[in-house]
């Protein structure tokens, strides 16, 4: 899932999901208009998020995972002060950024939706398996589609790290 779904999904978890790019899907036109035709966008839409403000909100995210590089890995650590682990640092920076994300990573991935890893956007959140069965460490992408993938996470035995 895209950062851009799932900020929406966190924003409002009740509503249609919503469709980053600015138009609104087939299927949503026919739902909401019963036409074909028509050419709503998510700007002229109340109830969706507006572009600008998702992008400071990714900004925010962003900033603040970089402002903990070097922070030292501290297991169940969710502070600058203590130190982080993969699903505190996560909790913490979008915390700071206003969206409430739950605490273990893989009830983290219980929060989306699974994406290509090609279609990774800048503050989009990547989950591991260690054992192919459980998620048990998240990274935040800061990488570009179509760039080799680049994350911000707490490494056990680095702390907090871009790779």
């Amino acid at each position: 899932m895209s950062f851009w779904e799932t900020l929406f999904r966190l924003l409002f978890p009740k509503k249609k999901r919503w469709n980053p790019s600015g138009k609104s899907t087939k299927e949503d036109r026919q739902n909401r208009h019963g036409s074909k035709n028509d050419r709503t966008t998510v700007d002229d839409q109340t109830d969706y998020p507006n572009h600008q403000g998702a992008k400071r909100i990714i900004e925010k995210v962003l900033d603040g995972a970089q402002n903990q590089l070097g922070a030292p890995n501290r297991y169940a650590g969710q502070s600058p002060a203590e130190g982080f682990d993969c699903s505190g640092l996560v909790y913490f920076v979008f915390g700071r950024a206003g969206i409430k994300v739950r605490r273990p990573s893989y009830l983290q991935a219980k929060e989306g939706i699974g994406i290509n890893i090609q279609q990774s956007e800048p503050g989009d959140l990547v989950y591991f398996s260690h054992n192919g069965v459980e998620i048990n460490h998240v990274g935040i992408v800061v990488s570009r589609i179509n760039e080799p993938l680049s994350m911000i996470h707490a490494s056990s035995s680095k702390g907090v790290v871009q790779t």
